[in-house]
């Protein structure tokens, strides 16, 4: 009896493939998000040496507008200030603790203006000038003031028995001293105007708070930031208004390394894909526990880049990581999976990998833009995939012997 049987049957050895790598990808997510929390860990301890080094020296600073009480017996009230000046000139340094750098400042401070009482002041009124620092440690001498009639500065702490303010209504003043402070510099505006400039020798100012600067300059020598507060301007903000300066740091290393971490994963799925590719147009298959392998080499990549930009600058560290990484990728797709038979796949893998880590170094660095490259980035990583495998059959039929 002849029977003859010739249905075909598709051969899905690459499609089981593809489901393998799939699943060594998803496993190298836990090594990723291990990554991740060291990541949170190690930013959390810089947190606690800038609460130390906080302690010892002084908090962030609010320059508040001073304040001044009289009382003539019939009357006790606070006059407003009219035509409020601030000027700062801020020497900063950086203090560390451990391997951690914090920002820090010595602040000089002038306050003047003047006082608008709302009728003439009696002689010999009972007087209060008070000046309030967010944190009192910061102040390393006593403040001096010139107030009312006096034409000569006198200490703070004693204003009180030396104002002679009796036969005013305009009371000038002016305050100075220096305040220590950490990472921010914050003014509260008062009065119908209020102007404040800061000069500081930090080359990478924030300029924050509720109003921007009028003008600011940066360059290799500092800042100088300028601003005009009309009373106008402020009559539909909440109580405390501020202008302010913060000191940051060149690069987080550690913001920017857990921005990196989140490309893991993307990183990971297309050096796979490419010895995906591999396997399809060439003749020698590559098992998963080299998957694995590659990608755990891939994930070393943050670990190295977050221990050593802790000591370096993140862009160092960044090269140095690359190349160590790539370095071994290659060798080890020269020396193991190719068997040194291919060294047009093993450079074409190594340039792909220059590409992609130079690619992440980019994004990093563009902030605003980063989501647009790297969309059309990866759309376009995607699209040479495509054209790589256009001429792949997926499924290849397999035809069995006729038996009789």
């Amino acid at each position: 009896m002849l029977k003859l049987k010739d249905e075909t049957k598709p051969k899905n050895d690459m499609l089981k493939k593809m489901w393998l790598i799939i699943a060594c990808t998803l496993i190298l997510l836990i090594p990723l998000g291990l990554t991740k929390s060291l990541i949170s860990e190690r930013d959390g301890y810089r947190y606690e040496a800038e609460e130390k080094i906080e302690k010892a020296w002084s908090g962030a600073q609010k320059i508040h507008p001073p304040v001044l009480t009289i009382d003539d017996g019939k009357d006790r009230g606070t006059p407003a200030i009219q035509n409020y000046k601030v000027e700062v000139k801020m020497h900063t340094e950086i203090r560390k603790k451990g391997i951690f750098k914090v920002p820090v400042y010595t602040a000089e401070i002038v306050q003047s203006g003047s006082f608008k009482a709302k009728k003439t002041i009696p002689p010999n009124p009972k007087q209060t000038l008070s000046l309030t620092a967010t944190d009192p440690r910061g102040y390393i001498e006593t403040p001096v003031v010139k107030i009312g009639k006096s034409s000569e500065y006198i200490p703070f702490a004693n204003s009180s028995e030396h104002m002679k303010l009796g036969g005013l209504k305009d009371i000038p003043f002016e305050i100075k001293y220096k305040l220590r402070g950490i990472n921010t510099l914050k003014v509260v505006p008062t009065g119908l105007t209020t102007e404040v400039k800061i000069n500081g020798n930090w080359k990478n100012p924030d300029f924050d708070g509720d109003f921007l600067p009028v003008k600011k300059s940066v360059d290799k020598n500092g800042f100088h930031a300028e601003w005009t507060i009309p009373d106008s301007a402020m009559t539909e903000l909440s109580e405390n208004p501020t202008c302010s300066v913060s000191l940051l740091l060149p690069v987080d290393n550690y913001s920017m390394a857990y921005k990196a971490v989140k490309y893991g994963f993307l990183f990971i799925s297309l050096t796979f894909l490419a010895l995906f590719l591999f396997e399809l147009l060439g003749s020698r298959p590559v098992h998963p526990v080299q998957y694995v392998m590659v990608g755990l080499v891939m994930c070393m990549f943050y670990l190295l880049l977050l221990s050593m930009s802790e000591f370096i600058g993140f862009g160092t560290a960044y090269f140095v990581s690359s190349v160590v990484i790539i370095s071994i990728i290659t060798i080890y797709t020269h020396e193991v999976l190719t068997k040194r038979q291919n060294p047009r796949f093993t450079l074409l893998l190594c340039a792909m990998l220059v590409f992609l880590y130079l690619f992440l170094y980019i994004l990093l660095l563009l902030q605003d833009f980063s989501l647009i490259v790297g969309s059309f980035g990866t759309l376009l990583i995607l699209t040479l995939a495509m054209y790589a495998t256009r001429n792949v059959e997926w499924y290849k039929p397999e035809n069995k012997d006729t038996s009789l």
